[in-house]
């Protein structure tokens, strides 16, 4: 698989291995409103907010997002793979950020 992002191949990799670089699909919902800024680190995208409920894809040291999530009140956490469009997404998503 190619991503190709404004005429430039952003990565090239199989499918399998795409789906298993350490990508993750976490949803959580809290007891209680936390900050707008919770999850503002690198590699959190498409963050999704619906109450107390905040879903996003996150790639990177897994350790520094459950150490965010530790100090939150969790009432459920969810954490899946992304399919692979969900992963196209992050790399456009990087690339508008880079831009911006």
């Amino acid at each position: 698989v190619a991503i190709i992002k404004d005429g430039t191949i952003v990565q090239l990799d199989t499918v399998s291995a795409l789906t298993a670089s350490s990508y993750k699909r976490i949803k959580l919902e809290t007891a209680e409103p936390i900050a707008p800024d919770t999850f503002a680190l690198p590699g959190v995208n498409d963050l999704q907010v619906e109450g107390n409920t905040h879903s996003f894809i996150y790639k990177g040291d897994i350790n520094l997002i459950t150490a965010r999530l530790a100090g939150l009140k969790l009432v459920n956490l969810w954490v899946s793979e992304p399919d692979l469009e969900e992963i196209f997404i992050h790399y456009y998503a990087d690339s508008q950020d880079a831009a911006s």
